[in-house]
């Protein structure tokens, strides 16, 4: 099972050392205000591999981190121009799964719109097995 660390803060986190204490398998993070050009310095110091969908340096911004312990392959990454999702599709042990990183809009009006970009590109997964554990997840994020 991959351990996932769901962070719906900024990224300070990520660089005060936080998810090098932790041996988390995917780290998803939100709000991270990156642009292309930090790239490199986010994989250096995460030293695993690094998926973006860039937002601005003030706003926005979605990144999933890999560890290098995990033995994937990428079949396909579907970055958010609006910096809103990720959309990674990997084999992982002779299974295909696919991992959203999703960062929605506060406005109920932005949601609809949202939702309705992300549901088409989720689409072409339709057929894929979908598997989470729901308390980990209720764990990590509050949610009941």
């Amino acid at each position: 099972m991959l351990e996932v660390l769901i962070n719906r803060s900024n990224a300070e986190l990520f660089f005060d050392g936080y998810t090098h204490k932790k041996n988390h398998h995917v780290i998803f993070l939100q709000e991270s205000y990156c642009s292309k050009d930090l790239e490199p310095t986010w994989e250096n110091e995460w030293g695993g591999k690094a998926f973006f969908s860039h937002g601005t340096n003030h706003s926005k911004g979605a990144i999933t981190l890999i560890n290098l312990s995990v033995n994937f392959k990428i079949e396909k990454v579907i970055p958010d121009k609006q910096g809103r999702f990720i959309i990674l599709k990997l084999s992982l042990e002779e299974k295909v799964i696919v991992l959203v990183n999703i960062y929605a809009p506060n406005k109920i009006a932005q949601q609809v719109a949202f939702f309705r970009r992300l549901n088409q590109q989720l689409e072409e997964f339709s057929r894929a097995r979908y598997s989470y554990n729901w308390r980990r997840v209720q764990l990590r994020t509050g949610l009941k």
